[in-house]
C-alpha cells in the first residue's frame, strides 16, 4: 500500500516523525536503515553524505534526527529523509516537499497512518493504482 500525508508545516512534520517512531517502536520494528536524500536547501556542506545508508535502532531515531538538524546535516521539509525497517516491509519518506510518503505491506502500519492522515487537514492520499485519491470520503 502507498499512502501520503497532505502538506505539513515543519512543526507538523516533526509531529509525524514522532508518530512514526512511536508506531514502529510499538510494533517492535527495532532495526532501521535511514539515509538523507535530495537536499533542496542551499546548504551543501554534507552532500557527500547523501544516500549513504546508516543502520540505527528505532529508539535512537528521534535523537539522531534532532542532532542531524542541529548540526545542519538535515533540513526538515526541505530535504528527503528515508526510514526503512529491516524486519518488515515499512518505508517512510519525510519528503523535501513537506509531506510524508509511506509504502508498506504491514496492515497495522497502513491502517494506523491511513486513519491519521484521513483525519488531518489537509487530508492524505492513497495510491489507488490509477492515481492518488484523497483519503477523506473513501
Amino acid at each position: 500500500m502507498k499512502l501520503a500525508s497532505g502538506l505539513r508545516t515543519s512543526e507538523q512534520l516533526w509531529s509525524e516523525v514522532q508518530e512514526i517512531a512511536a508506531l514502529i517502536g510499538r510494533l517492535q520494528l527495532n532495526e532501521l536503515t535511514v539515509f538523507f536524500g535530495y537536499n533542496g536547501s542551499s546548504d551543501d556542506r554534507f552532500d557527500d553524505e547523501l544516500y549513504q545508508e546508516i543502520e540505527i535502532k528505532t529508539n535512537d531515531l528521534l535523537g539522531f534526527l534532532s542532532k542531524s538538524m542541529a548540526e545542519g546535516r538535515y533540513h526538515l521539509g526541505d530535504q528527503d529523509f528515508q526510514i526503512h525497517s529491516l524486519s518488515g516491509g515499512v518505508e517512510f519518506l519525510i519528503c523535501h516537499e513537506s509531506d510524508v510518503h509511506l509504502e508498506t505491506d504491514n496492515a497495522e502500519v497502513a491502517s494506523h497512518m491511513r486513519a491519521r492522515w484521513a483525519a488531518q487537514e489537509p487530508p492524505g492520499y492513497e495510491d489507488s493504482g490509477l492515481g492518488w485519491v484523497p483519503l477523506r470520503g473513501i
